[in-house]
């Protein structure tokens, strides 16, 4: 039974992909423009059916002739002419939709020539576009096509027999196929939520980048793959112009030359769906085999041989070498390090003719490679490597093979994108374009919040032990059993046994887990989130700044990039000022210590602007513990102090002969103290604004003062 996929192509960068990606399907199926079927091998259509519809034919004769084709193909393949066993009024249309929030796009596949092969009534597009607004494509533009999207997925899915989920095609870096590809997604996983989601997503990069707000766009996005796709291929663009530029010797490449990167890939891993295999038949399989948890569906790829458009035929290379090149770093689609994580679970297809690859040849390159990057896969997921082999050449090489693997160093694109988007956040720059279209503040700190759990998540499961399951000996009930028998000596021998055997194992486990710690160390934050708090921890008063130098000295490019990963908090600045502030107060008080150590000077009580002139002109106003006011007379022969105290009769003056204790010292500092605040509040109100300007508080207060 065939059980078809839906192809959907969202925005500029989903539409130009899915048109690369189905030219490369009618060439390897021997497909014409016109639909027909010009090859001669048969087994190129058995299942085409999987992306391609059939027209102009009832489902009774395409079966009678497809399966006489077929006997006839395997018991005489050389002599077999397919072509004159499909007959000449089929044709082959791609199983696709094609949306857009703008129509220059669409208007250029209709005008190519493979345009013919696409119905119009399955193009669905508006005029206003998104201006490269997550917002506006999610909430405004993209809801208004919306329902005529899906209409136009359901009529496909009515025509199908067993359908078995969707192919979509995006890219998070603008508002189209950011905002309005997981708007239908989520659409999708609504109306059929038993059906696979599998997404194709660009991922923007810091270096490769021409829209300023592509953090905002790309963070939104994978908060709603998360929840929304089944499986996501993560593309990064400076992974792409790596490729072009170190390996491909392209100088400035050009969007069609890096989409074609990106239709190998894609050719290579859905050919176990479009051709008979022994791994990945369909979708729900490979979820099954590269899946080990719900939220971990985002894997990377990589093809090998790499090679530019027409030039295939000078990669003949081995299977060994083929197999070597899937594993390296700069083959990958996404930007990310093996140094960094680890994989999870791989699967590798291998396509090339009977004669050319072998079994045996196939699992002891796979075996060799384990063997020597063990360090590289977690220990415990056994046998994590699937492989498949297809027995159908590839049209431009003899060979090639194509990686899928789920690996932990994928976090260190999810970092980098919250590393932008916090940049831009902290300061709420252009986030008035997103709140508009009417988003609110908390989505953001949501999202960002799913990544940061995501990126966790990744670097649990990285650091996890694997530790063999207990004897049986260690078992309590086990153990109690085969005590019964025994006499004491053995009893007390089989206990200290079975200690030793816990101890042991404990330390094992402690040996391993110092082991892992070992290792992280010597990672970058990519590799390990946790040395981001560890080696990038916030101070207040050594802030760490930017190295001017370039590239030389300590501070390198790497410092200076992964120091950006430090997830900043807005009140950074308050707290500095605050702290300063603390430092000041603290520093006066001491000063103020240091002073009461002292002994105070007499002409220091004494001062005219505490005069009192309802008093004796030689007394001098001072704070203290006996009253409000002390007057002092410094001419005196002998110490007198005056206070004054109230009683019934209401506030006098009051005549103490007696030395005052020594804890009165501190009135004159405190005097001193309480001048210098209001001096400090004077200079502070006539500095802030003009006399007419001051509110009526300001105002009173000067007119006492």
């Amino acid at each position: 039974m065939v059980r078809e996929i839906l192809q959907i192509s969202v925005g500029q960068c989903g539409n130009q992909i899915g048109k690369i990606f189905w030219q490369n399907i009618l060439e390897e199926h021997q497909i014409a423009y016109d639909g027909r079927f010009t090859g001669t091998d048969i087994r190129r259509v058995e299942k085409l059916n999987v992306y391609m519809a059939e027209i102009d034919a009832s489902k009774r004769d395409k079966t009678a002739l497809l399966s006489d084709a077929v006997t006839e193909c395997k018991t005489n393949p050389s002599d077999t002419a397919a072509s004159s066993l499909v007959p000449s009024h089929i044709r082959y249309v791609p199983r696709s939709v094609l949306l857009d929030l703008e129509p220059g796009v669409i208007d250029s596949i209709k005008a190519s020539p493979m345009g013919p092969l696409f119905a119009p009534d399955f193009m669905v597009y508006s005029e206003s576009g998104a201006g490269n607004n997550w917002a506006k494509g999610h909430y405004v533009a993209g809801a208004e096509i919306i329902d005529e999207a899906m209409d136009c997925v359901r009529k496909y899915v009515e025509d199908c027999e067993c359908l078995q989920g969707f192919q979509l095609t995006q890219a998070l870096g603008g508002g189209t196929g950011s905002g309005f590809g997981t708007l239908v997604l989520n659409h999708l996983r609504d109306l059929y939520p038993d059906r696979i989601s599998c997404t194709y997503s660009v991922y923007p990069s810091p270096k490769v980048s021409d829209i300023v707000v592509e953090p905002y766009n790309a963070l939104l996005s994978i908060a709603q793959l998360m929840e929304s796709s089944d499986e996501t291929f993560v593309i990064d663009n400076q992974s792409l112009m790596q490729i072009s530029s170190t390996i491909l010797k392209q100088a400035s490449p050009s969007f069609e030359q890096l989409n074609w990167v990106i239709s190998l890939i894609m050719s290579g891993v859905t050919a176990s769906l479009r051709f008979g295999g022994l791994l990945n038949g369909d979708l729900r399989k490979m979820a099954t085999n590269l899946v080990p948890f719900p939220r971990l569906h985002f894997f990377s790829c990589s093809f090998a041989p790499l090679f530019v458009a027409g030039q295939g035929q000078y990669t003949n290379w081995s299977t060994r070498a083929i197999t070597e090149d899937i594993w390296r770093d700069d083959h990958f689609l996404a930007d990310i390090h093996q140094l960094d994580g680890k994989y999870l679970s791989c699967c590798v297809n291998y396509r090339a003719a009977p004669d050319d690859v072998s079994s045996y040849e196939v699992d002891h390159a796979i075996a060799s490679f384990q063997d020597r990057e063990s360090d590289h896969f977690v220990s415990w997921i056994p046998h994590n490597v699937k492989t498949s082999i297809i027995s159908i050449a590839p049209p431009h090489v003899s060979q090639c093979a194509a990686l899928v693997s789920n690996t932990t160093s994928i976090k260190s694109v999810f970092m980098r994108v919250s590393a932008s988007f916090a940049l831009l956040f902290k300061r709420k720059a252009f986030l008035h374009w997103y709140t508009n279209e009417g988003m609110d503040e908390m989505e953001f700190i949501e999202a960002d919040a799913k990544v940061r759990d995501l990126v966790m998540e990744y670097q649990e499961k990285q650091d996890a032990i694997y530790m063999p399951p207990s004897p049986p000996s260690s078992d309590d009930e086990m153990f109690a059993q085969r005590m019964k028998h025994k006499n004491e000596e053995e009893k007390t021998s089989a206990f200290l046994e079975r200690k030793l055997k816990k101890l042991q194992r404990r330390m094992e486990k402690e040996t391993k887990m110092k082991e892992v710690e070992e290792k992280n160390k010597g990672k970058s934050v990519f590799g390990n989130i946790n040395n981001v708090k560890r080696r990038f921890e916030p101070k207040f008063h050594q802030r760490p700044r930017p190295n001017p130098g370039g590239s030389g000295g300590a501070g390198g490019p790497v410092v200076k990039e992964r120091a950006a990963i430090v997830w900043s908090d807005d009140e950074e600045d308050e707290l500095d000022d605050e702290e300063e502030e603390e430092h000041e107060e603290e520093q006066e008080e001491q000063e103020e210590q240091q002073q009461l150590a002292q002994t105070v000077p007499e002409e220091q009580a004494y001062t005219e602007e505490h005069y009192d002139g309802d008093y004796n002109d030689n007394y001098a106003e001072v704070d203290g513990d006996y009253g409000d006011e002390h007057y002092y007379d410094p001419n005196a022969q002998e110490e007198e102090y005056y206070y004054e105290a109230e009683d019934e009769q209401g506030t006098q003056a009051v005549y103490h002969d007696e030395a005052l204790p020594a804890t009165d010292l501190d009135s004159t500092t405190k005097a001193k103290k309480k001048k210098k605040k209001k001096d400090k509040k004077i200079k502070e109100i006539k500095s802030d604004a003009a006399v007419e300007d001051l509110e009526q508080d300001d105002l009173d207060f000067l007119n006492d003062e």
